[in-house]
């Protein structure tokens, strides 16, 4: 869809008067942003397998991003066609329904793998202060709050998907897991940042 578009287009239809690319979008492609930045400190680090199996990481990181930033926008296409399906029936209303618990899970499914994976990449930040280069440690330290930043955009996603959602069990769940990984992102942050901090 934008992946082969250029930035500019990207930002012109996020500043439209369009449904999406929206919020979510943007959480995708700002940590996509942040792995490249890893994966630019990783290339002016001493080479060695810690540092090649965390350049594989960041890469792949990068292009799921890359791809989430994509399916966002697809995902969020399906929610808003439910919505829009006719209710003047009761079978009408009750397909129309199942359509939108379906496409609302497909989206909160885009919104956790996104919000698991910043923790991921605010993972390589922590190991980039051991084994990369320190001369770039502000671009570490960049990485980090790119991530992190993603990270709270995608949770405020998975908060709203979650309003709509009628399974109690499932939203519990959510719920549940989206609380634990929040307080590591957390703890997460506050080290690295401090690690940084002291170096600068």
């Amino acid at each position: 869809m934008y992946l082969r578009k250029s930035i500019e287009t990207y930002l012109k239809d996020l500043s439209a008067k369009k449904s999406a690319p929206g919020g979510g979008s943007a959480a995708g492609l700002t940590a996509a942003l942040g792995a490249s930045l890893a994966c630019m400190v990783l290339q002016f680090s001493a080479k060695n397998n810690r540092t090649a199996a965390l350049l594989k990481k960041a890469g792949f990181l990068r292009k799921k991003f890359a791809c989430l930033t994509d399916d966002d926008i697809t995902v969020y296409q399906k929610v808003s066609l439910a919505y829009k399906l006719p209710k003047s029936t009761e079978t009408q209303k009750a397909r129309r329904r199942e359509r939108i618990q379906r496409s609302l899970k497909s989206a909160l499914s885009v919104c956790e793998e996104l919000c698991e994976l910043c923790y991921e990449g605010m993972m390589i930040t922590k190991r980039l202060l051991r084994v990369g280069n320190e001369k770039l440690i502000s671009d570490t330290g960049i990485s980090l709050l790119l991530f992190e930043a993603a990270y709270q955009s995608s949770l405020y996603n998975v908060k709203i998907n979650l309003r709509g959602i009628k399974d109690i069990n499932l939203r519990k769940k959510v719920r549940r897991n989206i609380t634990a990984l929040s307080k590591k992102v957390s703890a997460l942050k506050i080290e690295v940042v401090k690690r940084v901090d002291n170096v600068l």
